[in-house]
């Protein structure tokens, strides 16, 4: 689907072609909005709903991006 390789063209600014498949992985990164120093976390189920960061993450989050193919 392309989850991984969004997350990290938004880290590192760079594209992995063919990269391996991901099996859970966490990223943060530090930007500033309108003045405020703010931490993006980055969670990666790995297309995996039950994993228990998952929901840990979904009650805390301000955020939620869903990646995911309809084919």
């Amino acid at each position: 689907v392309g989850k991984s390789s969004l997350t990290f063209r938004f880290l590192d600014n760079s594209f992995v072609e063919g990269n391996d498949p991901t099996i859970q992985d966490f990223s943060q990164k530090q930007v500033i909005v309108d003045g405020v120093t703010c931490v993006l976390q980055f969670v990666d189920t790995a297309g995996q709903p039950n994993s228990g960061l998952l929901h840990r993450y979904l009650t805390v989050s301000f955020i939620v991006i869903f990646v995911y193919s309809v084919t």
